[in-house]
């Protein structure tokens, strides 16, 4: 499963797991998690959030495209904390490798700001 944003370098890390799943024969999922909070009311309204879901898995359909996949990719767009969604999709579609780029979702406590791996590592560390 290749998690995607919209950063630039989504697009070379979808390529790298198509590569992956070229090579094994593996069924892939791109997804993409729309961040819910207060500033975001997306997906808190139905039609906003299907107009959002709708044009963001078009996004991840056309950069599927141009990857040279061999097998068709399935994507798949959810709202929420990034590390939740992820964690349960992969869970739900018992997959056995998570693609993540480095992009950053929001700042930490004391300031700094924390990238993808990082939320998923405290995510993960604190539940299993």
């Amino acid at each position: 499963m290749a998690c995607l944003d919209r950063s630039p370098d989504a697009v070379r890390i979808l390529e790298q797991a198509v590569l992956l799943a070229n090579q094994t024969g593996a069924d892939l999922t791109a997804m993409r998690v729309v961040p819910a909070g207060s500033s975001t009311i997306r997906c808190a309204d139905p039609v906003d959030w299907e107009l959002t879901r709708r044009v963001e898995t078009a996004d991840l359909l056309r950069m599927s495209d141009t990857t040279g996949a061999t097998t068709d990719i399935c994507a798949v767009v959810a709202c929420g904390s990034a590390a939740r969604c992820i964690h349960d999709e992969a869970l739900r579609r018992d997959v056995d490798l998570l693609v993540l780029g480095t992009g950053t979702f929001s700042p930490r406590a004391d300031g700094a700001s924390e990238g993808r791996p990082g939320i998923l590592r405290r995510f993960f560390r604190d539940r299993f």
